[in-house]
């Protein structure tokens, strides 16, 4: 794939592995087995633990383009040439790409409630998914399949499993602020609405306090500077492409990402992925199926909206430069 050919539908796991199927939950099996295998080569898991094994078999029959430990989408070259010619990069803040709404996350969520059908004891995570998946596909796939609670989105699933890793769920923020924002984080665990609620009410208060939420307070200083460097809520959202993310504004689908809204034309606060999510006293994580469907459903519809924001912003940015050096 090179720039030019870019579109908001290009799978960037492709850049990892060359997917001989273009089936979403197939896929997004494959790609954790990968992971997984990966981890374990550099030493990281016994060799006999079930889940390498399993992860194993499936990572050894995908031909990979990319087989360098810890090589991931969210890293990988082509996605940092992209967002490369999308922001004026600070040689000051080191960046690196964040997935704003994780797979994993609802989808071990999802088997939690199918646990006694997938023969999975304790805590569900993607290990003891991919063994469940190598071992009960045909439920597995149905599990998924099924959780919708829209009929007029009955692959709402599919349809975010596509998304997930698609150019509309990446955005640069300042490197080693990936993980805190996604791992056991209490407050936000991997979801994007929850993290720009944070960083709403920073803009509003400036208070840490929220950004140590987002990020845990040793990459709260690095996260801070960040922030600042957008001036305000307006530029965040603007410069970022955060529009289908939040509500009102009255530019919301302008493709200059330089330009910043006029004060009658303020974005207002994020939109919750599913109702009451954004509440004070909500859970953070989804406590049904139709929850997680109504995830699924917002968070693809919205990941999908913002890839063709970047999409035509990165037209812009590659017709500009061939111009200016003619």
């Amino acid at each position: 794939m090179d720039v030019n050919n870019l579109t908001g539908s290009y799978d960037f796991r492709e850049e990892i592995v060359a997917f001989q199927t273009d089936d979403p939950i197939d896929r997004h099996f494959i790609y954790q087995a990968v992971g997984i295998a990966q981890e374990d080569k550099e030493g990281k898991r016994a060799e006999q633990n079930l889940a390498y094994q399993e992860a194993k078999d499936l990572y050894e029959a995908q031909t990979m383009r990319d087989d360098s430990p810890g090589a991931e989408a969210d890293n990988c070259r082509f996605l940092q040439e992209v967002f490369s010619l999308l922001y004026a990069v600070n040689p000051d803040v080191a960046i690196s790409c964040d997935t704003m709404n994780s797979i994993s996350t609802t989808m071990n969520k999802l088997f939690s409630f199918h646990k006694r059908e997938l023969g999975i004891s304790g805590r569900v995570s993607k290990r003891k998914s991919v063994v469940a998946y190598r071992h009960h596909r045909d439920m597995v796939r149905n599990i998924i399949q099924v959780a919708h609670g829209d009929p007029s989105d009955p692959d709402c699933a599919k349809n975010f499993l596509r998304a997930a890793y698609t150019i509309g769920n990446f955005v640069p923020t300042p490197a080693g602020c990936n993980g805190p924002r996604g791992f056991r984080n209490q407050y936000v665990e991997d979801y994007w609405d929850l993290t720009l609620h944070y960083i709403y009410k920073w803009y509003l208060t400036t208070s840490d306090e929220y950004i140590k939420r987002i990020v845990g307070l040793s990459k709260a200083a690095v996260y801070r500077s960040w922030l600042e460097s957008f001036e305000n809520w307006d530029a965040f959202i603007q410069k970022n492409f955060m529009q289908p993310f939040v509500e009102g504004g009255g530019v919301r689908y302008s493709y200059e990402p330089e330009a910043v809204p006029k004060k009658k034309d303020h974005f207002g606060p994020p939109k919750a992925l599913w109702k009451g999510h954004l509440e004070y006293d909500a859970v953070v994580l989804p406590q049904n199926e139709q929850q997680i469907s109504e995830f699924f459903t917002n968070a693809a519809r919205a990941v999908n909206a913002r890839g063709e924001l970047l999409i035509e912003a990165l037209k812009r940015s590659c017709f500009m430069r061939v111009k200016s050096s003619i």
